[in-house]
């Protein structure tokens, strides 16, 4: 089973407080324009990977071949790329966003793949 990841920043730690008076530490993440940028499959590339961006990149400071792989998709330039493997019944479209308010996750559950500052 693959799933895929997220590009996120890290607000910081807090913890939630339960019913039962339990204490949850978790981590604060926020989603800022996070956007589908491709597709991969395996047509065409041999394996089937989303590539998702994340935050706002000045069209200056982004090399041509760049700006020319985010205007292909239709999004503004990303600061963040990274690509994920996802199985083909869970291919997300292109152009496709993905905001939040902050979100929570447990600590004690592993790590965040990507974090970017």
């Amino acid at each position: 089973m693959l799933r895929t990841g997220l590009i996120a920043k890290k607000l910081g730690m807090t913890r939630l407080f339960m019913e039962d008076g339990r204490q949850v530490p978790v981590t604060v993440l926020a989603l800022e324009n996070l956007q589908v940028v491709a597709q991969r499959t395996v047509e065409k590339d041999g394996y089937v990977a989303v590539q998702l961006g994340a935050g706002a990149a000045k069209a200056k400071r982004t090399s041509q071949a760049m700006r020319g792989h985010f205007a292909a998709a239709k999004v503004e330039p990303k600061r963040k790329v990274a690509e994920f493997r996802v199985a083909p019944e869970n291919m997300i479209n292109v152009g496709e966003t993905h905001d939040r308010e902050p979100l929570f996750r447990r600590s004690i559950c592993g790590r965040v793949r990507h974090i970017h500052r």
